[in-house]
């Protein structure tokens, strides 16, 4: 499953704090992490360069291919959008299940993505596209256009982030 996560893929200490800090406030467990920066990598090598050839066809199948790879899989491809209703703890209702894959599409073709990262992604969570994950895709894509993280990868690195215990001495 980890095809992004090399055995020279290298994370810093802030990385891989940052990845155990957006789990545990998800309320996932410990080996959601791994996954987490799988995404993290699938995007620092995918979503950097506007003008790059893309791996998938479009942004809408880059974020729902995302969300397969921070969900460990349990995202199908098959199905990319959730199938059942939503309802905030504000009362708001997320996108019609019927109309998510219309309003996804019309929303990676707007520009937003590249214009308005933070627009882009209040209209994202609206929609609340996907069955499990959305907040961590979310997060992933708003760091990943963050210029400044995208440059500065200084600190204490870990060798191999599959080693034993590397969640526990970033902690």
């Amino acid at each position: 499953m980890y095809a992004y996560l090399s055995e020279d893929t290298n994370f810093t200490k802030a990385e891989i704090r940052w990845a155990i800090d957006q789990c545990q406030r998800q309320g996932e467990p410990a080996n959601a992490v791994l996954p987490f920066l799988e995404g993290w990598e699938y995007a620092r090598q995918n979503f950097t360069e506007p003008n790059k050839k893309k791996m998938l066809g479009g942004l809408s199948d880059q974020i729902s291919y995302l969300s397969m790879i921070v969900t460990d899989g349990r995202h199908l491809m098959s199905k990319p959008y959730r199938v059942t209703p939503v309802v905030f703890a504000n009362g708001n209702v997320g996108t019609s299940p019927a109309h998510i894959p219309r309003t996804i599409y019309q929303l990676c073709q707007s520009g937003l993505f590249t214009e308005d990262i933070h627009a882009f992604l209040i209209e994202y969570l609206k929609i609340h596209p996907l069955e499990d994950g959305n907040g961590r895709v979310a997060n992933i894509l708003l760091n990943r256009q963050n210029v400044q993280a995208m440059n500065e990868r200084t600190g204490f690195i870990y060798d191999n982030p599959k080693e034993e215990g590397w969640i526990d001495r970033a902690s």
